[in-house]
This record gives structure tokens, sequence and C-alpha cells, in this order.
């Protein structure tokens, strides 16, 4: 077996016979809607990397599910997904007929290979991969996050982990979302933890694998709270037994005896990597500071047809939608509700002229006020006009709209025993956890109403983008 890196999360795994297993294309140089690019950069040789026998989609996420790298693929390409609403929407759209959906802990068999589909806590659809051999293991997790009882399970399974891929959470959502900045201390834990117990004989920690460009790549400054040579530094005092790698595209994963190095550097003749000198493309820096926001109004909409758009939204759509889930105990809009959120929303238009409004969630109301000044708020949302309106109507994917809002939260709850006089402060904000029968994620009820469901927004996005691109094959 054989595995060659591709850069972000991409890899080419090799049979002994020579079937050829794509998993997560990103083939392109820019992805995420063209928001971000593969760092550090890479050319890849198509006419080597293809034909390929199979595809593995293991989720739906931006670097996972990429429509135009899947347009560069002959539609008559098995793909092996995850079942998910959104990827099987895009594969349909983009004219693949060959799809076979899989579930945690499906096997299958390739060659010499097995494969299982590992699982993720928490619900998530996603799933990692583990190829196993008499010659070796390697278990790739992309994004999942295991439970420790499914650890076990895998290990029994697998026996020794070989060689463990792991793209580290250290991706900085939060600052999108609520525009945090704080180190990610419990992931940081809980990712060390994990390590400990899947003691892997060798690891090869991705920490992102991309950066963003151009007039974004101030995000990147936000983004990447966590230094590579630091953790490298760590993780000996994780597991120290263990041998840790660094992985650059045209990097060859092999199994050929104990006494050769598993890592070959550079052995790939499809894809070698560029500009190696560029190391910093990814400092942390949040001292930098964040640009205003500018409404750049890509279709050249009248201020007045954007107005009417942003008050058609919040009050047709958008204050109908909190009404209903004030009241649903299982939503996270009543636990605001609960504790009586004021949610500023403030509206940037081209013309630089803002929009203030103020709505208070309350006990089974919704109150909305109209306000010349910005108004004392719990949780904040900025947004350029344009970027609500198209990320209402899904002309644009939520990850491209980050870019179109500034959002931040003080919201808290206040505990207190009158037994033994405890109080104590829960920040809502960088935490997910249950309250009750609701999850409440300290996300803005604007970024709850527009991922609630992938058919509201995000699918539509996906199923306009995968027909075009499927047009321009054809």
């Amino acid at each position: 077996m054989r595995a060659t890196y591709l850069g972000h999360s991409t890899y080419l795994v090799e049979t002994r016979q020579g079937v050829r297993i794509l998993i997560d294309p990103v083939i392109t140089d820019r992805f995420q809607a063209g928001f971000a690019e593969v760092f550090p950069a890479r050319e890849i040789d198509f006419n080597r990397l293809f034909p390929v026998d199979l595809v593995i989609l293991t989720h739906s996420h931006p670097g996972h599910l990429e429509l135009e790298s899947l347009s560069l693929i002959d539609r008559n390409t098995p793909i092996v997904h995850m079942t998910d609403p959104t990827v099987l929407t895009a594969l349909e759209n983009l004219g693949f007929n060959e799809r076979s959906p899989i579930e945690w802990n499906d096997v299958m068999s390739i060659d010499d290979v097995e494969i299982l589909f590992t699982p993720s806590a928490h619900g998530r659809r996603e799933v990692g991969i583990v190829f196993k051999t008499s010659s070796g293991v390697i278990w790739h997790m992309v994004d999942s996050e295991p439970s420790s009882r499914e650890i076990e399970a895998i290990k029994e399974w697998a026996g020794r982990i070989d060689f463990l891929i792991w793209n580290y959470p250290g991706n900085n959502h939060r600052f999108f979302t609520q525009m945090s900045t704080a180190f990610p201390h419990t992931k940081h834990a809980e990712f060390l933890l994990t390590l400990r117990q899947i003691q892997p004989t060798m690891l090869y920690v991705n920490l992102s694998g991309f950066r963003y460009h151009g007039k974004n790549s101030w995000v990147n400054n936000f983004m990447f709270p966590v230094d590579v040579e630091l953790l490298n530094d760590q993780l000996p005092e994780v597991l120290p037994q263990a041998k840790y790698v660094a992985l650059l595209p045209g990097d060859v994963i092999q199994f050929v005896d104990l006494d050769r190095e598993i890592v070959q550097r550079g052995a790939s003749s499809l894809v070698q990597s560029i500009q190696l000198e560029d190391e910093y493309g990814q400092i942390f820096d949040p001292t930098n500071g964040v640009p205003p926001l500018e409404d750049s109004n890509p279709e050249n909409l009248p201020p007045r047809v954007l107005q009417e758009c942003v008050d058609q939204f919040v009050t047709s759509k958008f204050l109908p939608w909190l009404h209903v889930k004030v009241q649903d105990k299982t939503h996270p809009i009543f636990e605001y509700g609960q504790l009586n959120l004021r949610f500023g929303l403030t509206v940037h238009y081209p013309d630089k002229s803002v929009e203030h409004r103020l709505i208070k969630i309350n006990k089974n109301a919704v109150e909305l006020t109209n306000s010349f000044e910005l108004p004392p708020a719990q949780m904040r949302m900025r947004i350029t006009a344009s970027g609500l309106h198209r990320w209402a109507e899904g002309v644009i994917p939520y990850y491209a709209a980050y870019f179109e809002t500034r959002s931040h939260s003080t919201l808290h709850r206040v505990l207190t025993s009158i037994r033994d006089k405890h109080c104590s402060v829960n920040d809502l904000s960088p935490s997910r956890y249950m309250t009750g029968d609701t999850v409440l994620d300290g996300r803005d009820p604007i970024s709850i109403y527009m991922n609630e469901s992938v058919d509201r927004t995000f699918n539509k996005w996906i199923r306009t983008q995968a027909k075009s691109l499927a047009e321009i094959v054809q």
C-alpha cells in the first residue's frame, strides 16, 4: 500500500495491485468558493493523477466536498460517500451516477486492503478511514472525533496504528461566528488525551493545509492559533515513543520493510511542493486588527432594492421564525428567550450608510425595534446588506457569508445555589453544551436560522454550482 499526500486533506492511496483511491479531492489551487488556497502550494500533474478507480468523500464541509475539484473527475468513477443530503445533492447535480453511501463502522475490501470507516462523536455526519494491510495500518482521521469507546473498538479491529494522520482542530472557526481569538485549550487537551489513547507508532498532525488569500488574507491572523514548532515540542511529552513527521505535498507513505523509512520525501511523480520558503503564511496575530465591513454589492443592486430585500428577510422570514422557535423547548432560541437576549443587528450598505435593529428575545415573545444609534446588546452582528441578501437566497455558501459579517457575544448565565451560597458564571460563547433538551452553541440567531437546515440556503448554492460545473464539462 502506498499513500501520496496531495495537500490539505487529500491523499491518493494505491493498493499492491494498482487500484487508485482518491480521498476528499482538493486538486485545484484555490477552493472554499475561491476564498482559500492550498498551503504549502503544490503542482499536480493531472495526466499522472488520472484516472482514479474510486473516490471517497468523508463529509460535506469545505475542503472535503469541493465541487470544482470533483468536476475534473470522470463521471463514471465510483464514489463512496458518507450518507449526507448535501453530498448527495452535489453528486447528483454533477452527474456522478455510481454512488455508494456508507455508514459508521462499515468495512470494505479492495485487493489486499481492508478499509474501515470510523465514526465521529456528537452525531456529526463524517467518517475517518483506516487502511489495513498485512504490512501496516494507516488511520486518516480526517475531521472525525471518535469517542474513547470507539477508539478502543477501532484499535481492536486494526491492531497497532502504524501511521496516524490527524487533521488537528487548529482552525479557529469561532473567530468567524463569535470574533473569538482565544487559544482552544479544551480542544487541545482533548487532542493530547486522544493521542495518548491511540498510541500510534508514527504521527502526522495536519494543522490546516490551507490559508486565505488576497483581500481576505487578513483572516490568517486570527484563524491559526496553534504554533507548529511548539506543538511538536509538546508531543513527545505525551507520546515519548512515537515518531513525528511533517508531510509536504509530494511525500509518500509506503510500507516496504521495517528497516526502511515509511515516509519517502518528495517521492511522488504526480505532485510536488513549491514555494517552500513561504513558511510564514499562517502567523497568528490577533493584535493586527480587523478591517471595517464594506459592501462590494457584486450584483450592483440599487440601494433601495437592497433595503427592501433586507426588510423583507427580517420581517417575513426571520421574525416569524423567531416567534415559533422561542416557544420550542428543544431549540437554542428558546434558551435565548430564557436569558432575555438582546440581539443587535447592524446592516452596512454600499453607500456607507448603516441601519441598526434591536431584537429582544424574551420568554414567549419577540420584539423588533429600529434604532438610529447603535443599541446596547448582549449579542451583536454586523453584516453587509448584499451579504445578508445573497446568503438568505442561497447565492453564496455560509463560509463565504462569514467574510461579510462581524459577530460577537457577551451572553452568559449566572448560576446560584442558596444551599451552599455558590455562584458561578457560564460563558456561553466559546462552548457547546446541552442545557436540558437544548443544544446551546453560542451562535447568533441569524447564523442559527441560515444553518438550521441545509436545504434553507446551503444546498441551494450546492445545487446551482454543481449544475453550472456540469454544464461546463458537457
